[in-house]
């Protein structure tokens, strides 16, 4: 018990360092190249095989299977740097279709079925919006 408790204190300490080290690194490339995109980069890299790591561990089958669709589907549509708005629709739908995924694991068939489409609809839609705030954000 005690070991698994060091254990978690010492993973959260190191990636809550590595996070603020990142944001901090961000924050002053100003003045640098490409700095800024390295970085971004690196988060992102940092985020898909912490996701993958922990889906590997407790996700079913379909999960796992739709994460790798996204990553598949997506990677094309990233790969010329520069996101349409084809694009991030694009990448919205595939989006949902995986948190949609990730909560029938979660959530079985609690769901009513005249609910299920409207729910649908939500995530697609609450998706595309994030997106777009991501977008503004990194535009400004």
């Amino acid at each position: 018990m005690k070991k698994s408790l060091v254990y978690s204190f010492t993973n959260h300490y190191v990636f809550y360092y590595r996070l603020f080290f990142l944001r901090f690194a961000y924050n002053a490339s100003d003045k640098f190249p490409f700095t800024r995109e390295v970085i971004s980069a690196l988060l992102c890299t940092i985020a898909t095989v912490s996701i993958a790591h922990k889906l590997a561990l407790v996700a079913s089958y379909p999960v796992i299977e739709a994460y790798n669709s996204f990553l598949t589907d997506t990677g094309g549509t990233i790969s010329d740097k520069t996101i349409t708005s084809k694009d991030s629709d694009f990448i919205a739908e595939k989006l949902a279709l995986l948190t949609l995924q990730m909560r029938e694991d979660l959530i079985g068939g609690m769901d009513k079925k005249p609910d299920t489409d409207r729910i649908k609809r939500l995530i697609i839609s609450n998706t595309q919006k994030s997106i777009e705030n991501f977008k503004a954000m990194v535009e400004e």
